[in-house]
């Protein structure tokens, strides 16, 4: 049989080993409660940051490099960290803002020179930066299309039969290519 408080009438659980009277809210307490440690206070905060600032050195630091190193010759890897860069890039390359050579060659901006790019062409209504490649892998490139690749313009159609080893979507008017 369950047994009931004293006090209130409320059933009590059962504890083995544990004999209450009364439960918990009307049992008075008996003196003050030890205070919680935390944390958030003392010298154990100093210490987990500084543990944090050091894993962060030793460890955080270099992963950060060595994603900055791996989207060397990648376009694809490029697209995404520069997005905003890369759309104002193609609006000026349109708009004719960028300098250009008379051999359709036209300027890169040092983020992209910084991971490769070596020189940009114009292609009908195309443009096309090209990265840097050894002679037995393919030629990573990153397209720019105003009108888009659906369909996919004149020019590029007329590259494609030769054969492309990887076309890659990045955006609407973006993308990166390996011939």
């Amino acid at each position: 049989m369950a047994k009931m408080c004293s006090h209130c009438g409320a059933r009590l659980p059962f504890l083995r080993g544990l004999d209450f009277d009364c439960c918990a809210h009307c049992r008075p307490v008996e003196g003050p409660r030890p205070p919680v440690r935390s944390l958030d206070r003392g010298p154990a905060r100093g210490f987990v940051l500084t543990v944090v600032a050091v894993l962060f050195g030793c460890c955080g630091l270099p992963l950060l490099w060595l994603n900055y190193q791996r989207m060397y010759d990648r376009p694809e890897l490029i697209y995404p960290h520069y997005e905003s860069r890369l759309h104002d890039y193609g609006r000026r390359l349109t708009a004719d803002e960028v300098n250009h050579e008379e051999t359709r060659k036209y300027g890169i901006p040092q983020y992209l020179i910084d991971h490769g790019a070596r020189y940009c062409t114009k292609h009908g209504d195309c443009f096309c930066v090209t990265f840097g490649f050894i002679a037995d892998s393919p030629v990573p490139e990153l397209w720019y299309s105003p009108m888009g690749f659906d369909p996919l313009p004149a020019e590029l159609a007329h590259m494609n039969r030769k054969g492309v080893y990887k076309w890659i979507p990045l955006a609407p008017q973006w993308a990166a290519c390996y011939r």
